[in-house]
């Protein structure tokens, strides 16, 4: 039995197996590009999809028995799907800087005891009320919302679901109802 990491980062990803007693068996390593301009910064949850299944193909083509694998990623990020399950839109990272206008609308306190952050952009909640005011015919199309981990672990499993650590990157998760 083998088992193994998949990291997925803003430049790549990558997939680390190893034995049951910890030893490093393989890896593998896909990279992509992210789109940057005038403080837009996109990937292509696509590209990033593709690249796993590369990824996932090529250490089971090495390591025959991988039993299972954990995901991480960059935690605030998220996918839009419609409802047929069409990623409708590029995914904005955490350095985009669309959704400042909009943290600014918020009652700053209150977020800070609902969700236990303060307003910044990085976090998906001002990005999706961006998306909402400046591309509502996108916004209208969305069924799932989906952070990234979240989203590949629905693209493996179809299972639609949000892990607690990343829920509270959103800025829209109560973290004292929720415990």
């Amino acid at each position: 039995m083998s088992i193994g990491g998949l990291d997925i980062g803003t430049t790549g990803c990558k997939l680390t197996v190893y034995d049951e007693e910890g030893n490093y068996l393989c890896n593998a390593y896909r990279e992509y590009n992210v789109a940057r301009k005038s403080g837009e910064h996109e990937i292509d949850a696509n590209v990033v999809w593709q690249s796993i299944k590369e990824v996932i193909i090529e250490t089971t083509s090495k390591v025959s028995d991988l039993t299972a694998f954990g995901v991480t990623s960059f935690g605030e990020s998220f996918v839009m799907l419609d409802e047929k399950d069409n990623i409708i839109l590029p995914s904005m990272l955490y350095t985009d800087t669309r959704g400042e206008n909009e943290c600014r609308e918020l009652d700053s306190q209150r977020i800070v005891a609902v969700a236990g952050v303060k307003p910044h952009s990085m976090y998906s909640l001002p990005k999706i009320m961006w998306i909402k005011k400046n591309l509502p015919h996108i916004y209208e199309k969305a069924k799932r919302i989906l952070l990234f981990e979240d989203f590949i672990v629905y693209m493996l499993t179809g299972i639609a679901q949000i892990d607690y650590s990343l829920a509270s990157r959103t800025m829209a998760f109560n973290i004292c109802k929720n415990l």
